[in-house]
């Protein structure tokens, strides 16, 4: 059986499909990533599923923190790990910068919670598998009274969210640089 694929975030698209990621696969795409790109001014972490489950992980969270002197350098950074890591790796990497990673050691509890600041590439997401459209999502920003940048989402989250208060999903995410 033949199937066809197509993805496409903002800029970022490719017809090869991706596989559930490996530590050895996300240790050459990070590799890689790192010697193109400056992050100097940044923090980075790996977080997510990968970290607590890898083996029944789809993709892998990759959070920033730190001062961002420039918007539209950090969309850079973005865009080259996702293309990179779709396009020569065949895996999905989740790129997003967060003000704070102190919400994957929050408790559990359903009366706990607080807001973040989460930053993504903006744009239109959408995929096709033979033939048929089973994602087209566009990302923005919900806060009209934010002067942001097109090119990138700025919305506050609700951490911890709903399926991340279950006990086993508590973690401490990994620093990588």
């Amino acid at each position: 059986m033949n199937t066809s694929f197509y993805y496409r975030y903002n800029d970022v698209n490719t017809n090869k499909s991706w596989d559930n990621p490996t530590w050895d696969v996300f240790w050459l795409w990070w590799n890689e990533f790192k010697s193109n790109v400056d992050l100097e001014d940044y923090s980075v972490y790996v977080g997510g599923s990968f970290v607590i489950n890898p083996k029944k992980s789809s993709d892998i969270d990759i959070m920033f923190t730190g001062p961002i002197y420039d918007y539209k350098k950090l969309y850079d950074k973005f865009k080259y790990g996702l293309d990179l890591a779709l396009n020569k790796y065949s895996i999905y990497v989740d790129l997003s910068w967060w003000d704070s990673v102190d919400f994957c050691m929050y408790p559990r509890r359903k009366d706990f919670f607080r807001y973040h600041t989460l930053i993504k590439m903006s744009g239109q997401e959408y995929k096709i598998i033979n033939d048929i459209c089973v994602l087209d999502y566009f990302r923005k920003t919900t806060d009209t009274n934010l002067e942001v940048p097109s090119y990138l989402s700025f919305n506050r989250v609700i951490l911890p969210m709903e399926k991340q208060r279950l006990p086993e999903y508590k973690f401490t995410p990994i620093k990588l640089n």
